[in-house]
């Protein structure tokens, strides 16, 4: 577990790292101020591609779910601060990996934190980091369990303004989730371990 974070953080600090290279090809161009304070909201479909050797992969057919986001940048800077959600449902193809039940529905909220890196008149470009609470509302046609635990991403977002406030956004975000499932050694990163590769395409609003 400490060695994805640690790998998580050595990505965030790589492209923020990017980022500040950028910001200051872009700073001429700049359309928003510097000294101003204003805040990002988003809203699109979400789609989850989970990947490795684990039960979110093996065992689930994962389908379009949706993500909401509200950043704000602090101190009239752009780092930006924030919290974003998700959900996302999945049908269960492999029963004995997981138990039995049908189907499941992901939810994550996540306190997040930021960079504008890119910031001209029509491109505009952030980058995030996120770690909060996910549970999994596991349904059969009978009863009803969840799973819960830790969320960590990584997102890189890119939006086109056709108009001043308004745009549309893309994002590809590297997702992994630590679970507390009560499992025996041998499937513990199995059943607890999770990667995913989502993309997201939306609505973006910044005023």
């Amino acid at each position: 577990m400490f060695l994805n974070i640690k790998n998580l953080a050595l990505v965030f600090l790589l492209l923020l790292s990017i980022g500040l290279h950028a910001q200051e090809f872009t700073a001429q161009n700049d359309t928003l101020k510097q000294n101003g304070h204003y805040r990002i909201f988003e809203i699109g479909p979400y789609y989850p591609l989970a990947f490795g050797d684990n039960s979110a992969n093996n065992a689930f057919d994962q389908k379009v779910g949706g993500e909401f986001l509200f950043m704000a940048n602090l101190f009239e800077s752009p780092f930006l601060v924030g919290f974003n959600g998700s959900f996302f449902k999945a049908k269960t193809t492999s029963q004995p990996a997981v138990g039995q039940y049908h189907r499941t529905t992901s939810f994550v909220f996540a306190p997040t934190v930021g960079y504008h890196f890119l910031r001209q008149d029509k491109w505009q470009g952030t980058i995030r980091m996120s770690v909060g609470y996910v549970r999994y509302v596991n349904r059969s046609s009978n009863f009803q369990f969840y799973d819960s635990g830790t969320s960590l991403s990584i997102t890189p977002t890119f939006s086109y303004h056709f108009l001043k406030s308004w745009g549309l956004y893309l994002s590809t975000s590297y997702r992994h989730d630590f679970l507390n499932i009560n499992a025996p050694r041998s499937l513990n990163s199995y059943l607890n371990s999770l990667d995913y590769v989502s993309f997201s395409i939306g609505v973006r609003l910044i005023i």
